[in-house]
């Protein structure tokens, strides 16, 4: 038999619920900071039971952008930058990168029509 579905909700900002507040098939909609919440239950492998944030994202009032702010790890677990991608990455058409750019590994393909040495001096 499934479990009903509860929905428990704070308007407190910053407020995440705690393991004792959720069941299974419960989840908790903070509706200051518009955060999502869920028991997550790996059944002893891992992590065991905790509660998961599944909305980390944030809009911007009128919707022009989002934005995370802690670090995002494609391909890792453990992300060592604020943008960590452990495998490859296929950027194409006109790309932008400002700030540092770090190539770890084979950096074979890896082609530009133009090049500004003048960054690293």
């Amino acid at each position: 038999m499934s479990t009903p579905f509860r929905l428990k909700r704070s308007a407190v900002s910053g407020k995440r619920p705690g393991l004792s507040d959720l069941q299974r098939g419960e989840l908790a909609l903070n509706f200051y900071d518009g955060y999502l919440f869920a028991e997550r239950d790996t059944g002893g492998v891992g992590i065991g039971t905790t509660i998961s944030l599944l909305t980390p994202w944030t809009e911007n009032f009128g919707g022009d952008s989002i934005y995370y702010s802690n670090s995002v790890g494609v391909g890792t677990e453990a992300p060592r930058a604020k943008f960590d991608v452990d495998g490859s990455l296929n950027v194409s058409g006109i790309s932008t990168f400002g700030n540092d750019v770090n190539l770890i590994g084979s950096t074979a393909g890896i082609t530009s029509a133009y090049w500004d040495s003048s960054a690293n001096t």
